[in-house]
């Protein structure tokens, strides 16, 4: 049976409400429904839902991942079989599991996996309502809803020959897209609030933690987030902070700051050391009001236990002006920090604290 409903489908975003609405909207009919997404968005969580909103709700909920048999089994799994129709087959027989199905509703995940020959025969059960097991003579009637998923492209598929146009558009009468996890950031901190506590977890994430956890991009989508969360759960903290997000993670929150803030364009500074010491006496003159010369800004990094000379810090004022981290004035006037260069000292903070 089908045990999740649509008030487990959860999120603020619009994401998802439109997918709640739509799934509202398609589970009172009979059509063929094929769900798309991402590996780890929770098809099935929707398929499930569906049911539990359909007429067919107190039936059967049978699923099948087609991607787990090779061509022959899924046949017999698919069609049943009569007593003796290969070896190694059930001296009674056995249902297949569109009998299984039948009145109730059919759920195909991986439905562009199936095996090209598999899938005449199940574009013939969806037009005649009709099967024959695997070794017999007699013809079933069969009357299910049928939910598809899958996480390929069936469009890219069928141009590559592994996947009959006619089935996709037998499937595709009601299509549902369900978007990842990075397409409905605004979700995040509520689903790891609800596998929190559905773990018992007693900790809190810190702000600057979640927020990281926000511009994630979770390829694995809700599986990774689970785990996640399973994570933390078992580290027995009672706050966690972002040097506590399991490795891979804190890895890819790293670099994904050093795209965002263009970090590519600025490696020249990032591995000059006399650089990021001219402009972090720049910082600290800014939250004092001051204009610092060349022959100040020497005095100051040589106080930092830095020996930099004038024409030193002329060559790197020259550089650090280049990519507009600071600006100078003409004369006497000195140089001060801009606000690109204060975002990138900040953003540089957090880089190192990841």
């Amino acid at each position: 049976m089908a045990k999740y409903t649509i008030d487990q489908i959860l999120g603020n975003s619009s994401e998802i409400e439109e997918v709640r609405n739509l799934i509202k909207r398609m589970a009172k009919s009979k059509a063929s429904v094929l769900i798309t997404g991402e590996s780890g968005t929770g098809k099935e969580l929707v398929a499930q839902a569906i049911h539990n909103l359909s007429n067919n709700k107190d039936k059967h909920f049978v699923a099948v991942n087609c991607a787990s048999f090779n061509p022959s089994l899924l046949e017999s799994e698919l069609f049943g079989y009569e007593a003796g129709a290969f070896t190694g087959a059930s001296k009674s027989g056995k249902k297949g599991i569109f009998e299984m199905a039948n009145n109730g509703t059919l759920f195909l995940d991986e439905i562009g996996e199936m095996p090209i020959e598999l899938q005449a025969k199940l574009l013939r059960v969806i037009e005649e309502r009709e099967i024959m097991r695997v070794g017999g003579s007699e013809v079933i009637k069969v009357d299910m809803r049928i939910i598809a998923a899958t996480n390929l492209d069936l469009e890219e598929q069928i141009q590559k020959g592994l996947f009959r146009k006619d089935l996709y558009y037998r499937l595709n009468v009601l299509p549902i897209y369900v978007p990842p996890l990075r397409d409905r950031k605004e979700d995040i901190e509520v689903l790891i609030e609800y596998f929190k506590n559905s773990m018992h977890g007693n900790f809190v994430i810190t702000k600057e933690t979640m927020n990281a956890l926000k511009e994630y991009n979770w390829d694995g989508n809700i599986r990774e987030l689970i785990n996640c969360v399973r994570y933390l759960d078992n580290l027995e903290k009672s706050k966690i902070e972002i040097d506590d997000l399991p490795h891979h993670i804190r890895r890819r929150i790293s670099n994904e700051v050093r795209r965002d803030l263009k970090f590519d364009q600025l490696d020249e500074i990032l591995e000059d050391e006399k650089c990021l010491v001219v402009l972090e006496i720049l910082h600290e003159a800014f939250l004092n009001r001051e204009k610092l010369g060349r022959k100040t800004i020497s005095q100051k990094a040589y106080n930092k236990r830095f020996n930099l000379s004038e024409y030193d810090v002329k060559s790197v004022l020259k550089k650090l002006s280049y990519y507009e981290l600071t600006n100078s004035s003409r004369g006497r006037g000195g140089s001060v920090i801009s606000p690109k260069g204060i975002e990138f000292l900040e953003a540089l903070k957090k880089l190192n604290a990841n």
